[in-house]
């Protein structure tokens, strides 16, 4: 597991180090990789990769996005790859790169995502050497294939960094799979499984572009949200709150109603990541959804 300390270690390397997950939505995205493409953090993370920030083009110049793109190939065949490319800057010039990916799977051995590093170095060893920190970047939830409560709060300490550097707002909202004990004792594990799995298929299905959506610990699930008032964050909550104990209830039959609390909070610039999740997981519990 990556912690706070080994993400600052990762920033400190000149290559650029990208995570994705199954729908090539980036979680992860270092300083090396602002520096070669031009794309911060805040621009990228919760994106998809396809979205323009990450654009390999071959030798020819010929541009490597959609059906070529590295990540999008690699979650669909699992395979890794190692390529010499050209990396496109915001800016437009192109700079030589080793890009090297892989598939990022969970305990069970299913396919939860992709990491690629892409070094201006291009010596195939030191490229491979470098690439064997990258599975400590693998945070995520093994029965939804979420990020995990770590990944998470390394998203919302970057997101707080960036309302301290530019006052862009965000905020976050918390769902609460309140009767999973239930379910579990009337149904048995792998119903109380399935319906986890389902919550987070359709709050993965619905996040907007730069939302990222993680899984908090048993039955908790997590959407941080970019920009957006105190009244478009409870509209946000309450539409998705809506759609889950629907989509859910239809999708266990009648028999296993879900229970969805809802806890929103927007980050003020006294907040800390424990004080926002705190807040967040408090209106949870007392079945408050305010913004603020």
């Amino acid at each position: 597991m990556m912690s706070t300390a080994d993400s600052a270690l990762l920033d400190t390397t000149a290559d650029g180090i990208c995570l994705v997950d199954v729908d090539q939505r980036v979680t992860y995205w270092n300083l090396g990789a602002e520096r070669l493409s031009g794309f911060s953090r805040a621009e990228v993370i919760g994106n998809r990769c396809a979205d323009r920030a990450l654009i390999h083009l071959d030798p020819a110049g010929v541009d490597l996005c959609g059906a070529g793109c590295l990540l999008a190939r690699t979650v669909s065949d699992r395979l890794s790859r190692e390529v010499q490319v050209l990396l496109r800057h915001r800016q437009g010039h192109v700079t030589p790169v080793r890009a090297r990916v892989a598939p990022v799977e969970d305990p069970a051995g299913r396919t939860v995502g992709a990491m690629e590093l892409f070094s201006t170095s291009l010596d195939p060893e030191l490229v491979a050497e470098r690439f064997a920190l990258l599975p400590e970047l693998a945070l995520y939830h093994a029965a939804t294939g979420l990020p995990d409560r770590r990944m998470m709060e390394l998203v919302i300490a970057e997101r707080r960094a960036e309302l301290d550097r530019s006052g862009f707002p965000f905020g976050l909202i918390l769902f609460g799979l309140d009767n999973l004990p239930e379910i579990s004792a009337a149904h048995g594990g792998e119903v109380a499984g399935r319906a986890q799995r389902m919550v987070a298929r359709i709050l993965s299905d619905r996040a907007h572009d730069h939302d990222v959506v993680g899984h908090m610990g048993e039955g908790r699930f997590l959407v941080v949200i970019p920009g957006g008032t105190p009244d478009e964050l409870l509209e946000r909550a309450a539409h998705l709150r809506g759609v889950v104990q629907r989509v859910a209830a239809q999708g266990q039959g009648a028999t296993v109603p879900i229970r969805i609390a809802v806890g929103v909070a927007r980050a003020q610039p006294f907040d800390t990541t424990d004080s926002l999740l705190r807040r967040a997981e408090r209106r949870a519990g007392a079945g408050r959804r305010y913004a603020g």
